[in-house]
C-alpha cells in the first residue's frame, strides 16, 4: 500500500462539486448574449414546435394541414420539450430554454455516470464540457445532442444497478430507455450495445481474476436489461420498418473528409469558423492525448515500484471505457459518412470515440495538483471558443429578429409560402423563423418529414404543380375543404439576391402578377409580399 501522506488519489468528492457547478452555470451564460441560437437546423425545430403546440391544442386551421407523426418515431423528443416551452414563452426564450436543459442533462448525466463508475467524481470531469457544443449541436441537431446526455444518465443507472435489478429498478432504467430512444434511435442503439458490452466484460474480468463467473447474476441483469428495452425495442421495430420503406436502395456514401485530419483537428467541435476555430480544436486534441499518455505512464511507473507480492494488475477495469473509444475510433475509420437513410455517420462516431476517452480520463486516478489542468485548460479553451462562436451568433441573432420583426406583420392564421435565396449555408432554413411563434401555415415548410416530429396531412403540397399558373406555386389542394387554397403572404428571405438573379422565372412571373409587395427591410435582406385582393 502507498504510505497516507503519499496517495495520489484526490478523493474528497465534495471539492470538485463547486467548482463542477461553476463551469455548468458558465456554460450557460452565453445563452443570454444574444436573442436567437442560430444554427443551421434550429428554425426547424422552432417552427415544428410551433405547429406541435397548435396540433395539441386542437387548432382547426392547422389540423387540416399538418398531423402528429405516431409515437414510435424515434427522433422527436426534444421537438416536443421545445414545444412546451413555445407554449407557454415566446420562441427565442423557448430555445433558450430548451438550451439550458440539454447542457445540464449534458453535463451532469456525464458527471452522473462517472460517480456510478468510480464512487465519485473528480475534477477531470470538467473536461466533458468542450464536448456540450460539438459541430452537430451547433447546426441544431438538438434530439441527438440531448440523447447523449440521457445516454450518460441510463448508463449510469445500469453500471449501479445492472447487477442487483429488480422490478422496480428495471422499470426506472425502462423509462430512461425509453426517453433515449425518443431523443434519437441512433444512441439508443450505442446505448445497448454499451450496456451488454460492459454486462460481458464484467463477466470475463471476473472469470479472469477469480476463475468463476457469477453466471446467475448474469443471466438475471441481462433479463432484466431486455425487459427494460422491451418497450423501446418494440417501437424501434415500427420506426426501423418505415426507414427501410422509404429508403432508396443500399447507396452508402463514402464522403471526401480526411477523416485523421479531422481526428487530429478535433473538427468535430468546430461549427462556424474552421480558419479560427481549428486551431484551437486541436490544441484540445493534443492536450486530451497528452493527458492519456501521462496516465498511462504513471501507471506503469506504480506498477514498476510495488513489491511483486503487492502488485495489482496492470490494466485496470477502467479500462474497458478506453476499449470503447477504440472501437469507435476503428468505425469512425471504416464506416462510411452517410446513407441513404442516415446522414452524419463518421461526425456521430468520432463524438463517441472522444466522449468515451474523456469518460476513461475522468476515471483515472491522479495527484492533487493536477487538479489544476483541467480547471486551467477548460477556462482557456472555454473563453477561446465562446468568443468566436459568439462573432458569428451576433449576425445570425440580428438576421432572424429581423425576420422576427416582419413575421409579426403577418396576421394569425394566415396560410404563407417562403423562399430563401440567401447564399450563407448556415441560414439555410432561416425561412422556418416565420411560423416559428405566429399561428402561420407554411405551405413550403421543410419541417415536416415522416421521420421527423410533425408531417403533411395530405402529403407534401406540390406547389410545382401547373406551376404556370399563380395557384401553381403558391396554392395547395386542400382536402379538407375539397379546394385549393392560396397562400395570403409571400415571404422572401435574401431579397437582395432575389433581385440581382435570374432564377426560377415562372416563380416571378406568379409573385408579380399575383402579389404585391408590402415591405421590405432596410438591407433589403427580408421582403414580404401580399395577395392581391382580386386573386381567389
Amino acid at each position: 500500500m502507498i504510505p497516507s501522506n503519499k496517495r495520489i488519489i484526490f478523493s474528497n468528492l465534495s471539492d470538485d462539486r463547486l467548482v463542477f457547478f461553476l463551469f455548468a452555470i458558465a456554460n450557460l451564460i452565453p445563452l443570454f448574449f444574444t436573442y436567437y441560437v442560430g444554427s443551421l437546423d434550429g428554425p426547424k425545430h422552432l417552427f415544428a414546435s410551433n405547429v406541435i403546440g397548435k396540433l395539441i391544442s386542437g387548432d382547426a386551421l392547422f389540423e387540416q394541414y399538418y398531423t402528429l407523426n405516431p409515437i414510435y418515431i424515434g427522433n422527436v423528443l426534444g421537438n416536443y420539450i421545445l414545444a412546451f416551452f413555445n407554449i407557454i414563452s415566446p420562441a427565442w426564450m423557448a430555445e433558450k430554454a430548451f438550451m439550458m436543459v440539454y447542457l445540464m442533462t449534458f453535463v451532469y448525466g456525464f458527471r452522473y455516470l462517472v460517480v456510478a463508475i468510480k464512487g465519485k467524481s473528480g475534477y477531470f470531469s470538467l473536461l466533458i464540457f468542450p464536448f456540450t457544443h460539438t459541430s452537430l449541436f451547433l447546426m441544431g441537431y438538438y434530439n441527438f445532442s440531448f440523447a447523449i446526455g440521457l445516454l450518460f444518465f441510463s448508463l449510469g443507472f445500469w453500471v449501479k444497478f445492472g447487477n442487483k435489478m429488480n422490478y422496480v429498478t428495471a422499470f426506472k432504467l425502462g423509462l430512461l430507455l425509453l426517453l433515449t430512444y425518443l431523443s434519437h434511435i441512433f444512441i439508443f442503439a450505442v446505448l445497448l450495445l454499451l450496456m451488454a458490452a460492459y454486462s460481458a466484460y464484467g463477466l470475463i474480468v471476473d472469470l479472469t481474476r477469480t476463475g468463476k463467473a457469477p453466471f446467475r447474476t448474469f443471466l438475471s441483469s441481462t433479463f432484466y436489461g431486455l425487459l427494460s428495452a422491451l418497450p423501446s425495442l418494440i417501437l424501434a421495430f415500427f420506426y426501423v420498418r418505415l426507414i427501410l420503406l422509404y429508403q432508396e436502395g443500399a447507396g452508402m456514401n463514402p464522403g471526401s473528409a480526411d477523416k485523421v485530419k479531422d481526428l487530429l483537428t478535433l473538427r468535430i467541435l468546430a461549427g462556424f469558423d474552421l480558419k479560427a476555430e481549428l486551431p484551437v480544436t486541436q490544441i484540445l486534441f493534443y492536450f486530451l492525448v497528452a493527458l492519456g499518455v501521462i496516465f498511462i505512464l504513471q501507471r506503469i511507473i506504480l506498477y514498476s515500484r510495488r513489491a511483486v507480492s503487492n502488485k495489482s494488475a496492470l490494466v485496470s477495469k477502467h479500462d474497458f471505457w478506453l476499449l470503447m473509444a477504440l472501437l469507435f475510433l476503428t468505425l469512425y475509420f471504416i464506416l462510411p459518412d452517410g446513407t441513404n437513410a442516415a446522414g452524419s455517420i463518421g461526425v456521430r462516431m468520432l463524438i463517441l470515440t472522444m466522449i468515451l476517452f474523456v469518460l476513461w480520463l475522468s476515471l483515472q486516478e491522479y495527484r492533487k495538483y493536477f487538479a489544476l489542468i483541467p480547471v486551467v485548460a477548460m477556462l482557456i479553451y472555454g473563453i477561446q471558443m465562446k468568443s468566436i462562436h459568439h462573432n458569428y451568433l451576433k449576425p445570425l441573432d440580428k438576421a432572424i429578429r429581423e425576420i422576427e420583426a416582419f413575421e409579426t406583420k403577418i396576421p394569425a392564421n394566415s396560410l404563407i409560402v417562403t423562399m430563401n435565396f440567401g447564399k450563407n449555408w448556415l441560414m439555410y432554413y432561416f425561412q422556418n423563423y416565420f411560423g416559428a411563434q405566429q399561428a402561420l401555415v407554411d405551405l413550403k415548410s421543410n419541417s415536416c418529414s415522416p421521420f421527423l416530429a410533425i408531417d403533411w396531412k395530405e402529403g407534401r403540397p406540390d406547389l410545382y404543380a401547373d406551376s404556370s399558373l399563380v395557384d401553381g406555386l403558391t396554392g395547395y389542394f386542400n382536402a379538407f375543404n375539397n379546394q385549393r387554397d392560396i397562400a395570403d403572404y409571400v415571404a422572401i428571405i435574401g431579397y437582395n439576391h432575389y433581385l440581382k438573379e435570374e432564377t426560377l422565372l415562372e416563380f416571378r412571373e406568379v409573385l408579380n402578377r399575383g402579389y404585391d409587395l408590402e415591405s421590405t427591410s432596410e438591407t433589403q435582406a427580408v421582403a414580404l409580399f401580399k395577395r392581391k385582393p382580386h386573386l381567389h
